[in-house]
Formats: structure tokens, sequence, C-alpha cells
């Protein structure tokens, strides 16, 4: 069992997700293979230090382990499969970031050198975890055993390793991207703008005046930034964020449908059924037992 592994299961007791003493780290473990299942990323790095992990976007498939970590800069709905390879234990930590600090960061290391990738996506990519990256990793989570190091050295230590993720090869396409694509800045701007307000009577009319496009135009350039329509993606993010509510902070069915923007109780289970394959009680009940 590798050091960050071990450390992870000193901080972590059960399986699941797990807070820490830092707002923005949190840790998770599993003993059990995960089947494929609708989770949603928020902005983050997250790292798996044992054993892997794939997740599907559409057509797409991400594949990342203890030697490959996940970037993320927009909130984005995927398909998650976990496997257990190695000492029976899924293990992990993921560090939630702020697009502010992304691009903070990104415009102190940005060249003005004009790298262009037809091939990235801007708002995720798999990167190498470097010894540098794994160094750090290690004293975020001392930081998240010791309560005085925890209040002083997160910070540091969490822009240390955006830092050296931001240098990697395809990174720099990305930091070009959000820094001189104007366009690709207002439409992260504008998913942003969705997650902030998916409670919302939210409209595809009424984001595409936002953006001072037509509907059909908006549409497509929105699928083709994100991969999902306009309603596929609101749909998919109200639906995860129930699923949160419900599990993590224990809200009732029909307090949850309301606080994330369904008007109808019913509607709300009958999709959140046909999303999680689980009816909301059913998802809670499964949540319990592990």
């Amino acid at each position: 069992m590798n050091k960050l592994t071990q450390k992870i299961l000193d901080i972590h007791t059960k399986d699941w997700i797990q807070d820490t003493l830092i707002p923005w780290v949190f840790t998770f473990r599993n003993t059990n293979n995960q089947k494929a299942e609708p989770l949603l990323y928020d902005i983050s790095m997250v790292f798996i230090t044992s054993w892997s992990k794939k997740i599907y976007l559409n057509e797409k498939t991400f594949t990342y382990w203890k030697w490959k970590f996940l970037f993320v800069s927009l909130p984005t709905p995927f398909l998650c499969e976990a496997s257990l390879w190695e000492d029976n234990i899924f293990a992990g930590i993921t560090i939630t970031l702020t697009r502010e600090l992304i691009i903070s960061i990104a415009h102190e290391i940005n060249t003005n050198k004009l790298w262009s990738s037809s091939e990235i996506d801007v708002w995720v990519l798999a990167l190498d975890q470097t010894e540098k990256i794994a160094n750090a990793l290690s004293r975020l989570l001392d930081c998240c055993m010791i309560k005085e190091d925890a209040k002083i050295l997160w910070p540091m230590i969490i822009k240390e390793i955006l830092y050296y993720a931001l240098q990697e090869p395809w990174a720099k396409d990305f930091c070009d991207i959000i820094i001189n694509n104007n366009y690709s800045s207002t439409l992260s701007n504008l998913v942003m703008e969705i997650n902030n307000n998916y409670n919302k009577d939210i409209t595809v009319e009424g984001l595409a005046k936002d953006m001072n496009m037509s509907w059909p135009t908006f549409y497509r350039h929105f699928k083709a930034f994100t991969w999902y329509s306009p309603i596929q993606y609101l749909k998919n993010l109200r639906l995860n964020r129930a699923k949160d509510f419900i599990n993590i902070y224990g809200l009732s069915v029909k307090e949850t449908s309301w606080k994330v923007g369904y008007n109808s109780v019913s509607q709300f289970s009958r999709e959140f059924k046909k999303y999680f394959w689980h009816t909301p009680l059913e998802k809670a009940r499964i949540q319990e037992s592990y």
C-alpha cells in the first residue's frame, strides 16, 4: 500500500466521501467496486491513490489512477465507474477549486505563447501526477490531520499543487484558452451562472437571450461546449444536487424537490429514478448501507 493511501485510511474510517479539517479537501474510500453511476464533478483536481476510475462523457472516456489525475475546470456530470485492483481499497483525494484561482495562477505562468490544440476540452483534463505533485499531496494530507497546520498551510499547498498541474503540457493549452479565448470565457461564465442558480426558473430561451443568440445557435454552441443540451445539463445538475441533499443532509424528498427547482414531487421522483436507477428513498437506503 502506498503512503498516500495509508494516510487517507488514517484520516478516513469508513466508506464514501468524508470532510477533512481543510474546507476545500475531501478524502474518499471504498471497499466495493463501483458500478457505473452518475456523479457531478465540481471544479476540482481529483487524485486516485489506489487504484483506477473511469468516467464517461457521452462518447468520451477518461481514465485516471495513481499516476494520472483529473482536472475539472467547470462543474460536469459524468458517468463514473471504479475498479479495485490493489489492496481491495479504492481511495483518493478531491481538492475543490474556484475558477478565479485557476485563472489567477494561469495568468502567472502564461508566457503569452499561443499553444493551439483543437483536441483539448476546456473543462476536463487527465494529467500526469508528477513527483512534485505527489509530495505536495502528502504534505496536504498531513495538514488534514493537524488542526494548527490546517489553519495556516493549506492555501499555500493547494496553490502549489495547482501551479504544478497547470504546467503540464495539455494544461498549457488550457491556460491559453481561458486567458485568450473570450468566447470560451463567456460560455464558462454562463455555465457557472447556471450552477449558481440551478434552483431558479431557467429557460433555454432566456439563456440564449443572455448570450445574444437565437435559440438554435445557442443550443448548438452550448452542446458543443459541454457535450450536453442546455436542458440535459440543468436536469443532471439538479438531480446530482438532489442526491447530495437527500444522502448527505437528510432532507425529505418533498423538501429536496423544491430546493432543486422542481414544482412537482412526482415528476422529480420519476426523473430521479430514470437518472440514478433508484427512487430517492431507495438511493438514501443504499447510501446508509455503506
